[in-house]
C-alpha cells in the first residue's frame, strides 16, 4: 500500500503529491496554485483547519518551523508576502508570528478527522534534499488504521 506523500518548497508550496495523499487529505489539484501552500491551507482555509482534532498545535508547529526557514529568507518578496497575508488573515498566525518561537521538527505525529476512517494518528517524516536544499519530501505512515486505495 502506498503511503502518502508529497513534495514541498522552501515557502511551504505543495509542489507534487501521490494518490495517496489525495486520498488522505485532499485533492491539493483543486486548490488554486496560489492558495497551494501548507501554511496557507492551514491557517485560511476552514474546511482544512476542521479536519485536525488538535488544530493549534499541529499549526503551531508548522508555523514555528517555517520561522526558522523565513528568518534566513526574510529579504525575499515571495517569503515577506506569504508572512504578510497570513498575518492579516489569521490571528492567531499573527500572534504566533510576535512570539518568535521557532522549531525545527524533521518528524511527528498528529491527528487527522479522515471521513472515511474517523480521527487517525499519523506519524510523519521530512526528509530534505542535498542536491536541492529547500525541497522536502514528508511521508506519512497510517499505521494501524490503512485507507484502501
Amino acid at each position: 500500500m502506498p503511503l502518502p506523500a508529497y513534495i514541498i518548497g522552501v515557502r511551504f508550496d505543495l509542489l507534487c503529491w501521490n494518490r495517496a495523499a489525495v486520498e488522505t487529505f485532499r485533492d491539493f489539484s483543486q486548490i488554486p496554485e496560489n492558495e497551494r501552500n501548507t501554511l496557507y491551507q492551514m491557517f485560511v482555509c476552514r474546511e482544512v483547519r476542521e479536519t485536525y482534532p488538535n488544530w493549534a498545535t499541529d499549526a503551531r508547529a508548522m508555523l514555528e518551523s517555517f520561522r526558522a526557514t523565513y528568518d534566513m529568507m526574510s529579504h525575499v518578496p515571495e517569503f515577506v508576502s506569504l508572512k504578510d497575508e497570513l498575518c492579516s488573515r489569521s490571528s492567531e498566525f499573527r500572534s504566533w508570528w510576535e512570539e518568535h518561537g521557532i522549531r525545527a521538527k524533521l518528524s511527528g505525529e498528529k491527528s487527522l478527522q479522515h471521513p472515511r476512517l474517523g480521527v487517525v494518528t499519523l506519524r510523519h517524516s521530512t526528509f530534505e534534499s542535498v542536491d536541492c536544499p529547500g525541497l522536502k519530501l514528508v511521508i506519512y505512515n497510517l499505521g494501524k488504521k490503512a485507507v484502501a486505495y
